[in-house]
């Protein structure tokens, strides 16, 4: 079920993708044609024999199967016939091999990936016996601790490695009974699991478990799964989930109007387990807990003889909970937001690299959504070409009721020239032809622009949210400028930039010289920056003088911080045990970068072979590659660009968004392509070149 929640559409589903990547292996099937699904007695691989239909998802068809070589019963997961596009086939087998790399005794076990000569990959999976969650629920107050525990744990591990779950829900939940009748827990699918820190305008997941920041686009975060687990564990003692939740509407209802108070429908539970279920439903991000291994602490306050954590579940992933530091700047842009309901208004971050523009920008739209607003965030991108800002803005404003207004049909021919889709959503437009006076032609496309800017937003005020500013190509700066100009009351239009691109870009200094609101970020102090150290690492108060010793080697940029804390427990000094964080009193003779370039190209060097391969595409292609275009570009196996790309991700070179990956903000493009030979450079421009024709 897709549910359009704000500006984010949420996807229902029952059963997602599995992956790993143990081996795989070619095969023929017996019964099943090119683009069918399974039936029972089909043969995969000679070894993997079908016998019944267990479940259907929202991307697949799972069956039972038998190992006829170890005679063990297996799940047999498929791609559903309508699902089996190239880039989803990608996915599947990217997904088969992250799972092979989040081994843990809390995951199922997938253990093949068959691929016949036609047709659709199949994974083949343990199948583990027992019943799901769903069925059992309420569970007696001992083993619901138990369960609640160990899924703390299987968290706590797959954060480590930094991605998200994103689907924890009772029938993903299996439970087993050893000879005693000791209870275990088993997540089984991990089908939209998503790397911490992306981006997508469309998450999958299942409405009645989802946080309410799902709604206003916010980058996925830990935390997303730690208010799964408290409507699970919600479940777990009530017997069901505390919402009602039938569309959209009932959704913001739920989770932000009027979200439950647990603790008084949690009667019969501890009032610890009523308090710690409750922070972890917080509507708010911040106040949930900041980690699973801080659940799990909790939990043993009140709990002492809960089992011990397997020893795989050290955080690895420092994340603030918050934006600190820039509660002034926020305000300010608040205000200059509420200002735009009564006339056009424009605003401007200026700031070095790793002050946190980007941040701002996204918590600012964030803060807009919440109020009720439509904020749109688009990243400048200097290889997009001639309205390359625009074209995405358009596509993110164009929802299917605006296609709908019939007004619209007029504009359609100036606006397929920015945007060709257009004129499949307005069949039989064409492109207008271009008027013999550019500055008239010009004139005439704004025109259309601001028109259409004026009938989609529908009365309502819009953010247009473009970082990166200094990277916008010319002609969209004047769109941007003409929009400000000619839509009236109900925009705002705010930008971050580098201090001084304003003095080497005329478009750009045009536009934002008419900027209201013109934002210099400045360092953070010490006082911020134990703030940040603070938030880090949970109740652990950082002492005095390794705030200082920090904020003066990260020079104040909050970016470098998260460097040099990277690196100091990559190295050892900064540690986690007993489930909690072990600080330094001093840095002592650390080796600090310098510099957030110098940090990033430090790390890239220790980078494997693949991986600067990997590297080396995305400098060349100068954007964003989808993992189609990556693994053509690589040459090598499938296995070894996923290894690649994990590697990367995990070491924050790239970063992953609903455009596929891309280097890692604090990367000099420049840099890396002048340090590339040239050799190297034309083989790439040829094969991205090839690849792109196709």
């Amino acid at each position: 079920m897709a549910v359009q929640l704000g500006r984010v559409s949420v996807t229902e589903t029952n059963l997602g993708k599995q992956a790993k990547l143990p081996r795989v292996r070619p095969s023929s099937m017996a019964a099943a044609g090119a683009s069918t699904l399974l039936t029972p007695g089909d043969l995969l691989a000679q070894r993997y024999q079908v016998e019944q239909h267990l479940s259907q998802g929202g991307m697949g068809v799972v069956y039972r199967g038998r190992d006829l070589v170890s005679g063990d019963s297996v799940a047999i997961k498929v791609l559903r016939a309508d699902r089996q596009q190239e880039s989803l086939l990608t996915r599947f087998r990217h997904e088969y091999y992250l799972m092979a790399t989040l081994s843990h005794p809390r995951f199922v076990e997938v253990r093949d990936l068959v691929v016949p000569s036609q047709g659709t990959p199949c994974l083949v999976m343990e199948y583990v016996e027992g019943e799901d969650l769903d069925q059992l629920v309420p569970l007696n107050p001992g083993e619901a601790l138990e369960v609640i525990d160990q899924l703390c744990e299987a968290l706590a591990f797959l954060h480590s490695r930094r991605y998200v779950h994103h689907d924890l829900k009772s029938n993903n939940v299996r439970i087993a009974r050893d000879g005693a009748g000791k209870l275990s827990v088993r997540i089984l699918d991990f089908g939209i699991m998503e790397p911490i820190g992306s981006v997508r305008r469309e998450l999958a997941g299942t409405p009645a478990y989802l946080p309410p920041e799902v709604l206003f686009g916010a980058p996925t975060d830990p935390r997303l799964d730690l208010y799964s687990l408290g409507t699970l564990a919600f479940e777990v003692y009530a017997g069901y989930v505390p919402f009602d939740i039938r569309d959209a509407e009932s959704f913001v209802q739920a989770k932000q109007v009027s979200p439950p108070d647990v603790r008084k429908l949690l009667v019969d539970a501890p009032a610890e387990i009523g308090e710690l279920i409750s922070d972890l439903m917080s509507p708010d991000v911040a106040a949930r807990p900041q980690d699973a291994s801080v659940v799990r602490r909790r939990l043993r306050q009140f709990a002492p003889g809960l089992g011990t954590a397997t020893g795989l579940e050290a955080p690895t992933y420092l994340k603030p909970s918050r934006l600190l530091g820039r509660d002034r700047e926020l305000g300010q842009l608040m205000a200059l937001w509420e200002a735009s309901a009564l006339r056009s208004s424009l605003g401007c971050i200026r700031g070095q690299a790793g002050l946190g523009k980007t941040a701002l920008l996204r918590e600012l739209a964030l803060r807009m959504r919440r109020g009720g607003g439509i904020a749109e965030f688009v990243s400048a991108d200097s290889s997009a070409g001639a309205y390359g800002l625009i074209r995405p803005l358009l596509r993110a404003l164009w929802h299917d009721e605006a296609r709908a207004r019939t007004e619209l049909l007029a504009l359609a021919p100036q606006l397929i020239r920015i945007l060709p889709e257009v004129g499949h959503w307005f069949e039989g437009s064409t492109p207008a032809h271009a008027h013999s006076d550019p500055v008239e032609d010009r004139r005439q496309l704004f025109a259309a622009l601001c028109e259409w800017f004026k009938v989609v937003r529908g009365g309502r005020s819009v953010a247009l949210l473009v970082d990166n500013a200094h990277r916008a190509d010319n002609a969209s700066l004047e769109a941007l400028r003409a929009l400000l100009a000619g839509c009236g009351p109900g925009l705002c239009l705010v930008l971050t930039t580098r201090p001084d691109a304003t003095s080497r870009d005329v478009a750009l200094s045009r536009l934002v010289g008419g900027a209201e609101l013109d934002l210099a970020l400045g360092r953070l102090d010490e006082s911020a920056v134990s703030e940040l150290l603070a938030s880090l690492f949970g109740a652990i108060e950082p002492y005095p003088r390794l705030c200082a010793e920090i904020t003066l080697a990260a020079q104040g940029n909050p970016a470098l911080v998260l460097e040099l804390v990277r690196e100091l427990v990559q190295a050892g000094v900064i540690q986690f045990s007993d489930e909690r964080w072990q600080l330094p009193r001093a840095l002592g003779d650390f080796p600090v970068p310098t510099s957030l370039a110098e940090a990033l190209s430090r790390r890239l060097k220790q980078a494997g072979g693949a991986a600067q391969g990997v590297v080396d595409i995305l400098v060349v292609a100068g954007r964003a590659l989808d993992l189609d275009l990556i693994t053509a570009c690589s040459q090598g196996s499938d296995g070894a660009t996923f290894a690649a790309l994990d590697e990367l991700r995990e070491a924050d070179l790239v970063s992953e968004s609903s455009d596929g990956y891309d280097l890692a903000p604090g990367l000099s493009r420049r840099a890396l392509l002048d340090a590339l030979s040239s050799g190297r450079k034309a083989q790439l421009h040829a094969l991205l070149g090839r690849l792109l024709e196709r």
